[in-house]
């Protein structure tokens, strides 16, 4: 009986997936496995959660990964120098500072991990007070929660990658707004 139940759902499964497929190349002209998944999950994606998930696949990403809604208008709290000229993008990359415009994509964990790896290595350079006034501190722990949603083996795998290259010199951590490099 439970075998019975197991193969029905089973084939109802594959029915749904491959009608999702056929019905993505056959009205849009392509596969996109995102839409499809949704499809299989609970039907198909309306107009405007496709017009949503192209908007952030065409999010900008900052030097670490992560997109940023609106790149030429930072928060005065990360960039508080910027001038909005219509041209002029952020240029700071401390994306886990700003929840206004962040948004973390699946592919961010590299390049959390490797922010995360440079904000430990700012915090073993600085004493703990400055640490501790600066903006560093919230950083880090806004950026250990966003990793907190990847699997903790990817990031600590990711973080000896990271921490390996600032220890031998391989990569050159840029402290505050990128015009300055702590040597390393």
């Amino acid at each position: 009986m439970d075998n019975t139940l197991l193969n029905d759902q089973s084939v109802k499964l594959y029915q749904t997936f491959s009608n999702a497929m056929w019905t993505e190349i056959k009205v849009h002209k392509r596969l996109d496995p995102t839409v499809i998944a949704k499809f299989s999950r609970d039907g198909e994606a309306s107009d405007e959660q496709r017009q949503r998930l192209a908007m952030y696949r065409s999010l900008r990403r900052s030097r670490i990964g992560v997109g940023c809604k609106d790149p030429a208008h930072p928060p005065s709290h990360i960039a508080p120098n910027f001038r909005a000229d219509g041209k002029a993008l952020c240029h700071v990359h401390r994306c886990t500072l700003c929840l206004e415009h962040a948004v973390i994509f699946p592919d961010s964990l590299p390049g959390l991990c490797k922010r995360l790896a440079e904000l430990r290595f700012i915090k073993g350079r600085m004493s703990a007070v400055a640490f501790i006034e600066s903006s560093f501190g919230e950083e880090q722990e806004n950026t250990e929660l966003a990793l907190a949603a990847f699997d903790p083996d990817d990031v600590a795998d990711q973080l000896r990658h990271w921490e390996g290259r600032i220890n031998d010199g391989l990569h050159r951590v840029i402290e505050l707004d990128g015009s300055q490099e702590l040597a390393a």
